[in-house]
């Protein structure tokens, strides 16, 4: 690893430099920090217009030539190629150990942090239905969609998300808060 990088007890910050976006950090577990310094090469700043946050990249040649990506969170915790890193509190700069953990693409969005495109209510899973005049909350897992109920207030289809999310995605912030993740 070429990057500067300050050892601060249990937790490592690694500067990323960036023509474009500037100067940041990246932390990392400082057990985990002979596995970052593996890498050959300089670890920098890459932008995701997917999930609209930074993630921590580098550059690494394969056997046939070609250059790939790889991303620090991957790097660090040798995730298999079928699996996700899931950044726990949605801040994708933030690779600890406490904050990755390995689960399938299904149980990577149910810990979306953001709303779809699409959505008007403000709340996830929180869609207007014109028919009934209600707001209705539904919920997809393994993508199924799970009908949960119609609702007069959004903050009422929301708290009703809210407690569908921790019921039926034991991935989710809703369900981790219950067993004490947060």
């Amino acid at each position: 690893m070429k990057n500067m990088y300050w050892v601060r007890g249990e937790v490592t910050a690694i500067v990323l430099n960036s023509p474009r976006y500037g100067r940041m950090e990246t932390l990392i577990s400082t057990t985990k920090l002979p596995l970052a310094q593996s890498y050959e090469g300089t670890w920098y700043a890459n932008w995701s217009p997917i999930t609209k946050s930074f993630y921590c990249a580098g550059r690494i040649k394969l056997s046939d030539g070609r250059i790939s990506t790889m991303y620090l969170h991957r790097w660090i915790t040798k995730c298999p190629k079928n699996m996700q890193v899931d950044h726990f509190n949605n801040n994708t700069l933030d690779n600890t150990d406490r904050n990755l953990r390995i689960v399938t693409r299904s149980g990577n969005q149910q810990n979306r942090a953001r709303n779809q495109r699409n959505n008007t209510s403000g709340a996830r899973g929180v869609s207007w239905d014109k028919r009934y005049g209600k707001w209705s909350v539904s919920v997809v897992v393994q993508g199924k969609s799970i009908h949960i109920g119609r609702y007069d207030t959004v903050g009422e289809a929301d708290q009703a998300a809210k407690e569908a999310r921790a019921k039926y995605m034991p991935f989710s912030k809703e369900a981790s808060s219950k067993t004490g993740r947060l």
